[in-house]
């Protein structure tokens, strides 16, 4: 998820029970690329022992308990550690 350039345009990211075994600087930039990969409200759906957590900001919480996430807003491209080329 970090090595190669991410998808995108993307209606749906299910991103479950991977981001508990990986520290929080790692799950920040993961976060930050599911929501670069999402279209404009699209969805991100966590397992659940994971939240969007600092990254509130860029998603919407849908459903609270079943861990569903929207897309708002633009992904800040100089946090998401893409090589221009």
């Amino acid at each position: 998820m970090l090595a190669d350039p991410p998808f995108s345009r993307l209606d749906l990211v299910t991103c479950r029970n991977l981001l508990i075994y990986i520290e929080p600087e790692t799950q920040d930039r993961i976060l930050l690329r599911c929501h670069f990969a999402l279209r404009p409200n699209g969805y991100l759906f966590l397992g659940s022992a994971e939240t969007a957590g600092a990254h509130e900001k860029l998603f919407r919480t849908i459903a609270r308990k079943s861990h569903i996430y929207q897309r708002i807003g633009t992904t800040p491209r100089n946090q998401i550690g893409l090589a221009c080329r």
